[in-house]
């Protein structure tokens, strides 16, 4: 779970990019898809919000039917996809 305290508050307010993992590679715990969509709406689209998928994109679907839940960006790992180094992709909803 991720606090905010009046320092990261205040860094927030301003043009921001907020990045989420949606599965950590440490401790395997998954985080809301609906971050997102909370930041969009508390922050009146002055945060950038960027969803790191790398940790489920080889094991899951990620399920992408809400329009209006997508981050601004999507990045994968695709080396754990397809096993070749340093392949990545960063997918754009703007």
């Amino acid at each position: 779970m991720v606090f905010f305290d009046q320092e990261g508050d205040s860094w927030i307010l301003n043009d921001s990019l907020f990045i989420q993992r949606v599965q950590s590679l440490l401790d395997g715990r998954r985080t809301p898809m609906r971050w997102a969509l909370r930041i969009r709406w508390a922050f009146s689209g002055s945060v950038v919000t960027l969803l790191d998928a790398s940790g489920l994109a080889s094991t899951v679907v990620l399920d992408f039917a809400s329009l209006q839940c997508l981050p601004d960006f999507i990045s994968f790992d695709l080396s754990t996809l397809f096993g070749f180094p340093k392949t990545a992709a960063l997918v754009m909803r703007k």
